[in-house]
């Protein structure tokens, strides 16, 4: 097995799902926390998905200033090197 992605949730997974929202789309990975919260981790389904999202996430890398002074890609690879993740 080769890890491909981490994720830190921040709180207590209390339970997981793998399920499809619409009936002809790819499955989803859908969890509730401790606190109340219900996520869900959604695979791109195509080429075009994964460069708006990357787009986005370097535009407001640029435009939001860093919050601890930590850079985030350092931060996501403190552990486990970083490869191609796109935080939504």
């Amino acid at each position: 097995m080769e890890q491909i992605c981490s994720f830190y949730v921040g709180e207590v997974v209390t339970s997981i799902e793998k399920a499809a929202l619409a009936t002809s789309g790819s499955e989803t990975l859908i969890y509730s926390t401790i606190n109340g919260g219900i996520y869900a981790l959604c695979p791109f389904e195509t080429r075009e998905d994964v460069d708006f999202f990357t787009h986005l996430e370097l535009y407001m890398k640029n435009l939001i200033p860093l919050l601890g002074g930590r850079e985030h890609l350092s931060y996501r690879s403190y552990y486990s090197p970083c490869k191609s993740v796109v935080d939504g």
